[in-house]
């Protein structure tokens, strides 16, 4: 295995291109050696102006550059190279007296420097680096490249019911009529909201979201209506609202299953007239918004409970979507993960990893209560915690199904509404920051990614229970 290693490492070496710029024939005859010798090919000059036209006619790796020299210095060099060739790594070589420039050219995007006279295990180390930062660089445009390609709407997934919901996201797309998506959470309605928006006539345009359910009914109306100013203490100047925002695109209503009744009837005459009249105003604006809603709420029992208008399902669901949950294509599984690895590996600047096959078997077993977007919290974590490139059973923690917390029923029923209400809350507060930071190592920035917390909040939390 060392041999094949040594094998393949020399014909990197071999396919590697140094550019190699010093006006002193001394110093660039002892780093052509020198990297000649360790097997890379290498084109040199003696000018800056001359190192230029270099880059320009070779497919360079990584430039090394004297900071002073004719023609064009170092620095001009690398202002030219940065425009022109921003993939190219430049190492800038220094005297002990102008360590500051090379400070400097650092800052402008140089990647390193390396001092006169030369340390050749120094020069060597610093080369290396600079090619594996390039070789990563690559990778990862590679994968990001193959994100887009294989995944254009962010939708994954070759099960038969996602086909069918992707030939009918083509289908309504020449539509302008309402879309109601229904699913559990975590399944992807917004990534089918938007997808739908892509393939419109409308995608031009903007796509505006919103969850109303995180929303009361006053800032919901504002939200979405619009105010003017003086209309309510803080109004201190004119505002669009988001039917407006979204005039000629589409607007997402997210949990519509949990809108306050009042403010249903509000909505539904905007959507029948297309006018709203923002809060303190009395004239009336034409809108144009495509309206795609979302909901995890079963609606005709909202409707059955009084909570739900049924005019207003009527008038949302003209073309309906029902988003299947990931224990329902469990065949995409495997397709999902890769997807995630991917796309985090980019994210944090990593080099792709391997997912073991056990924890691919343990993934096929788990019924993924929080859908795909637990199994992408799962998959962020691990490629935050692995280390040796290949995620195994220790990188990953699956939440056992079952509710997330019991509360002692005994105790809490006999407290007055408030105090029971209160109890409850702080026993899941610090159950749930206590699992969380468990889960992510103590890691309070993958804590807030993982929960959608804001860091502030997780510190507050913390804080408050000692943890």
């Amino acid at each position: 295995m060392r041999l094949i290693d040594s094998l393949r490492q020399n014909m990197q070496k071999k396919n590697t291109t140094i550019l190699v710029a010093d006006d002193e024939p001394d110093m660039l005859l002892g780093l052509h050696n020198l990297l000649e010798r360790e097997g890379y090919r290498l084109v040199t000059a003696e000018r800056g102006d001359e190192a230029l036209e270099l880059l320009r006619a070779n497919d360079v790796d990584l430039a090394i550059c004297d900071i002073q020299m004719p023609g064009l210095t170092g620095m001009q060099v690398l202002e030219s190279a940065g425009k022109e060739f921003p993939g190219i790594p430049l190492i800038m070589i220094t005297g002990y007296a102008s360590i500051e420039s090379a400070i400097q050219a650092i800052k402008k995007g140089a990647y390193d420097y390396i001092s006169k006279p030369f340390n050749n295990e120094a020069v060597l180390l610093t080369v290396g680096r600079a090619l594996e930062r390039k070789r990563m660089q690559q990778e990862l445009e590679e994968l990001r490249k193959k994100l887009g390609e294989e995944f254009p709407e962010g939708i994954v997934g070759k099960s038969h019911k996602m086909r069918d919901i992707f030939a009918l996201v083509e289908k309504i797309g020449s539509s302008s009529a309402p879309v109601l998506l229904l699913g559990e959470s975590g399944t992807g309605k917004e990534l089918i909201a938007r997808a739908i928006h892509r393939h419109s006539a409308r995608s031009r345009e903007r796509f505006v979201a919103i969850n109303t359910a995180a929303l009361p009914e006053t800032l919901l109306e504002s939200e979405l209506f619009g105010y003017f100013k003086g209309a309510f203490t803080g109004a201190d100047s004119d505002k669009n609202g988001l039917f407006v925002e979204a005039s000629g695109g589409t607007l997402f209503l997210d949990e519509i299953g949990s809108m306050p009744l009042v403010f249903q009837g509000k909505l539904l005459r905007v959507l029948q007239e297309q006018e709203v009249v923002p809060l303190g105003g009395s004239e009336p604006i034409s809108i144009d918004a495509r309206v795609i809603s979302a909901t995890n709420v079963n609606l005709e029992d909202a409707i059955a409970r009084g909570a739900f208008r049924s005019d207003l399902l009527y008038r949302l669901n003209v073309i309906e979507i029902e988003v299947p949950a990931l224990r329902e294509r469990m065949e995409d599984i495997p397709d999902l993960v890769e997807h995630f690895v991917v796309k985090y590996c980019a994210e944090h600047k990593v080099a792709q990893k391997k997912v073991a096959p056990p924890v691919m078997r343990e993934f096929m077993k788990h019924p993924w209560p929080g859908n795909v977007r637990e199994l992408e919290n799962v998959i962020h974590r691990a490629v935050v915690v692995d280390g040796d490139g290949k995620i195994g059973l220790d990188d990953v923690q699956i939440r056992p199904p079952g509710p997330a917390f019991a509360a002692e029923e005994s105790s809490i029923l006999d407290l007055f509404y408030k105090d029971a209400k209160q109890k409850v809350q702080e026993e899941f507060q610090e159950r749930y920051i206590r699992n969380l930071l468990q889960r992510c190592r103590g890691n309070i920035q993958l804590a807030a990614d993982t929960s959608g917390l804001t860091r502030a909040a997780i510190y507050r939390i913390k804080g408050k229970y000692n943890l």
